[in-house]
């Protein structure tokens, strides 16, 4: 057959979703343009922090008259677009003289803008980025009334319990002076004793050095190179491949293009050949017969306040397909091709042969807790109303529950964190993933009652191909769910709901929101507790899905360490969390790991990406299949309603006259099937 030309040019913003990385590269809402990420955190107290709550014991300093507290941060690239100072405290009780900041000498005076009497609050000041100063920045900080400010400490022993690589320098950049800052010393606290480091933190508007996006797989023997998938094709030789990035390069910046290319649907070390560099646009497949290609695009620069632009990459290929004259007599009458969809958040998941789980299985009788569920849904749904019903929402006292099921669900105390916890890690027992997931404005009102935060869990459901929102606490044991389809909601579905009742298109403010009165959507429906059906009316929404956070991992059996510090019982303070932002979602100055990107919140899992080949033996199709599936058994393939048998990657499909079905799917270790994909093929043998 004659060689083809094939084109591949999907929209950049899709390419971004649909890719498998975008590592310190962002497309910001509302931009065209791939970038360098553009906000870098300074800070040493991330992993010991827990902020100032006089409900629970934790460390302060008190700034007031003489005693001044002095935070040193390492700023390795002063150049910056802009900066931003955040420390987390607040200012005693009755207190009502500035705060005095001087940074680098540079001094200026802050008042609390809340005045809620909220205790250990993040407070952010704009500061010249013409301050900032390569090496050592002094940060001192310092109140002339009576009861001063407070300042809140993450204490050297947390810190190096969760990163004990800091220990050569955990507790050696904050200090404190009696003397109005004559003489200083590393003592801190009431007691001028106390080890550890002021949260005071630098947030830094400059570009990252380098970061790459990995664009999506492209099947270079489809007609349409932007199909699912759910076709067949003959073998292909590639004759020339070339790939061409449109954009901005301004002094000092560079962008770099690869290609890699493979023989199956989805990358794999063992099927795809490394990557090679692009040169004059031109580029080089590992083998001729390769059908699938992929791009990698690199971004650098040596000017932090600059960054190279991408705008468009395209791929052409010249290709010569191989069809075997059998194939002409082969007519497509059905088909459907999981798409995966990945996240760039190096997402760690527990096995599902660890003896903590297999314990807590057993101990609880979770499999009599979903026996006899009619669905996946209505199982998950029994396991968070049995969690939901085990103790009522009380705060915990010491010591404060561990990240464990079996230490939560032997007390009876704990509050909505605590009931996420439990949940997750019971789905996690019954064979379903499940991620810890929580969200809140740092200052809310409604009616004038200040709001707070919330934390619930989110399931994966084979069922629907999607993560589900699930909220465990015993005041709420609920789901919600899109009134016209009756699919479940996403945390992040459920979050656009939220500002859409709240703010419209409006920006929230980072200062928080405020409502007169709770909002209902009408295009919710809320199915609480063990209720037959959902509730027909429009569902209650609060005001907390506004900001947004992930724990990067589910794997605290595992490995308990690094864990937030009394999660949930004080404002939230790890620098851990992946935290969505938007247009109308301001990123959080005190946090690191900002996302904007809705795969990396919401990539897919347990789902059968194949690619279907003619083979020369007439009647035989040849399916490479492919998945993204943690704790992956096998593949599972049923043809023409036989039973399922357990297959390898590479699977022979012996054709028959007439029409032809074969379905695909996957079973994980613990023997939770994945969704279905299948082909229907008919032959006119």
């Amino acid at each position: 057959m004659a060689a083809k030309t094939m084109k591949s040019r999907m929209p950049l913003r899709e390419a971004y979703e649909a890719g498998q990385l975008a590592r310190d590269v962002q497309m910001a809402p509302g931009s065209r343009s791939l970038t360098l990420s553009d906000l870098l955190l300074v800070e040493d107290d991330g992993p010991g922090a827990r902020a100032l709550s006089l409900a629970w014991p934790t460390t302060w300093e008190t700034v007031a008259g003489g005693r001044q507290a002095r935070k040193v941060l390492h700023v390795a690239r002063p150049e910056a677009l802009g900066a931003t100072l955040v420390f987390n405290g607040n200012p005693a009780r009755g207190e009502s003289e500035p705060l005095k900041i001087a940074v680098n000498g540079h001094v200026l005076t802050y008042r609390d803008p809340y005045g809620d009497g909220d205790t250990g609050v993040w407070h952010h000041v704009p500061v010249s980025a013409q301050w900032l100063r390569k090496g050592r920045n002094d940060i001192v900080f310092s109140c002339d009334g009576p009861g001063g400010w407070w300042l809140s400490i993450a204490p050297h022993r947390e810190i190096v319990l969760n990163a004990p690589e800091r220990k050569a320098v955990a507790g050696s950049r904050s200090e404190l002076s009696v003397d109005h800052g004559r003489t200083w010393g590393r003592g801190l606290g009431p007691d001028a004793e106390q080890a550890g480091e002021y949260m005071v933190r630098l947030s830094v508007r400059q570009y990252r050095k380098q970061g790459e996006l990995i664009g999506p797989v492209i099947d270079l023997g489809a007609t349409d190179a932007e199909s699912d998938g759910a076709s067949v094709a003959g073998s292909v030789r590639v004759r020339s491949l070339a790939v061409r990035a449109t954009g901005k390069k301004p002094s000092g910046t560079s962008v770099q293009l690869h290609v890699r290319t493979g023989s199956s649907p989805l990358y794999d070390d063992a099927s795809w050949g490394p990557w090679r560099a692009c040169r004059g646009g031109r580029a080089t497949p590992s083998r001729a017969d390769h059908r699938f290609a992929q791009w990698r695009v690199t971004l650098s620069t040596g000017n932090p306040k600059a960054s190279p632009e991408v705008t468009g990459v395209e791929v052409q290929a010249r290709v010569e397909p191989a069809l075997p004259a059998w194939a002409k007599g082969i007519r497509l009458t059905d088909g459907h091709n999981e798409s995966v969809r990945y996240t760039s958040i190096p997402f760690e998941y527990e096995r599902f042969d660890l003896p903590q789980l297999k314990s807590l299985r057993r101990k609880f009788k979770l499999d009599r807790v979903i026996a006899g569920a009619k669905d996946e849904l209505e199982a998950i749904r029994r396991l968070r109303h049995w969690v939901a019903t085990r103790w009522d929402w009380a705060p915990p006292g010491h010591p404060y529950p561990l990240w464990d099921a079996h230490d939560i669900l032997g007390r009876k105390d704990g509050m909505c964190v605590h009931f996420a916890i439990a949940l997750m890690q019971c789905a996690l027992a019954v064979g379903l993933q499940a991620r810890f997931t929580f969200g809140g404005f740092q200052h809310a009102t409604v009616g004038g009652k200040h709001q707070g935060g919330h934390e619930v869990t989110e399931v994966w459901s084979n069922q629907f191909g999607k993560w589900v929102y699930m909220d465990a606490t015993s005041t709420r044991d609920e789901c919600f769910l899109d009134r016209r389809t009756g699919v479940p909601l996403s945390m992040l579905e459920f979050h656009d709901e939220t500002m859409r009742l709240y703010l419209g298109t409006r920006p929230a403010p980072l200062e928080g929101v405020r409502a007169k009165a709770e909002k209902r959507s009408p295009r919710l429906r809320v199915w609480s507790k063990d209720n037959a059906r959902p509730t027909e009316g429009p569902a209650p929404v609060r005001l907390r899905w506004g900001p947004v956070y992930w724990m990067s991992r589910n794997n605290f059996y595992a490995r308990r360490r690094p864990e937030p510090i009394a999660q949930g019982r004080v404002h939230w303070c790890w620098p851990g969390y992946r935290v969505w932002w938007d247009a109308q979602t301001p990123r959080k100055p005190w946090f690191d790991h900002h996302t904007c990107r809705r795969s990396d919140l919401e990539w897919t899992i347990n789902q059968v990406r194949f690619a279907a080949e003619y083979s020369d033996e007439p009647g035989v199709v040849t399916l490479r299949l492919s998945t993204v599936t943690p704790d992956f058994e096998t593949f599972l393939v049923s043809i023409d309603g036989g039973p399922w048998t357990a297959v390898g990657d590479s699977v022979p499909w012996r054709l028959g006259p007439g029409g032809n079905r074969i379905e695909m799917r996957v079973r994980n270790r613990a023997g939770v099937l994945g969704n279905t994909s299948w082909l229907e093929l008919e032959w006119g043998a």
